[in-house]
């Protein structure tokens, strides 16, 4: 049974508004969460349902006593921490593997030392690349071709927390989410959606590249990807 929940990132656009929907997840009474305010996304904390436990720490993925001070007593892992913006992350690929990749090693052998199981992984669909046909969860290996440095190190952290899940260091569920949309206190504004419904409030125009026309791209409200990461736990 799982009361104790760590989330890590958990001030972002996903885990701002997953820390609120966590009182609707049956028996979970307490959550922690760790995050490096980097982002200054300090309104996430306000107003959280009094039903729930709350702890806060500001710590990083990367520290290990950071990590072990937030999985005392914990049950299972959302790991929400990462670099998110997929064209950005060209300017700062070191950066984005360092955190991404490195840091998601730093989680799995945390959870490892401290004997927690439980640790979901919200990926991206942007793993796949460019493709023709329909994407497959059994799809090849060798048929996924990110595009971005923010694509390939979630493909290598998804590697990282399947190996560790089939030598049993871990029960890790990797969730490959669309580009999310939606509303929350921790929002982002670089993706289309997102950029589109800011520029409009705004009354400003709307960029579309004449050669992103004629491509398809997943998308996932929000709170859809909010009951997908409850309901794996």
């Amino acid at each position: 049974m799982i009361e104790h929940i760590l989330v890590t990132g958990g001030l972002g656009h996903i885990g701002s508004a997953f820390i609120r929907h966590i009182s609707e997840i049956a028996n979970v009474e307490r959550v922690t969460i760790l995050d490096n305010l980097l982002t200054q996304r300090y309104a996430s904390l306000f107003n959280l349902p009094s039903d729930i436990d709350y702890t806060f720490i500001e710590g990083d993925v990367m520290t290990p006593a950071h990590m072990d001070c937030a999985l005392d007593g914990v049950d299972a892992v959302v790991h929400l921490a990462a670099i998110t913006d997929a064209e950005g992350s060209f300017d700062k690929s070191e950066d984005v593997n360092k955190i991404n990749l490195d840091g998601t090693k730093s989680v799995i052998d945390a959870c490892s030392r401290n004997s927690v199981g439980r640790l979901i992984f919200p990926s991206t669909t942007s793993v796949y690349g460019p493709i023709n046909g329909i994407a497959l969860e059994d799809s090849s290996r060798s048929d996924l071709k990110p595009q971005s440095p923010y694509a390939v190190s979630k493909l290598a952290a998804e590697d990282q927390v399947l190996m560790a899940t089939q030598q049993s260091v871990i029960d890790g569920v990797v969730l490959r989410l669309g580009t999310i949309f939606g509303p929350s206190i921790g929002m982002r504004f670089h993706t289309a959606v997102n950029k589109f419904i800011y520029h409009s409030v705004l009354g400003r125009p709307l960029t579309v590249w004449e050669d992103a026309v004629d491509l398809v791209r997943p998308y996932l409200d929000l709170h859809d990807a909010v009951r997908a990461i409850s309901f794996m736990l």
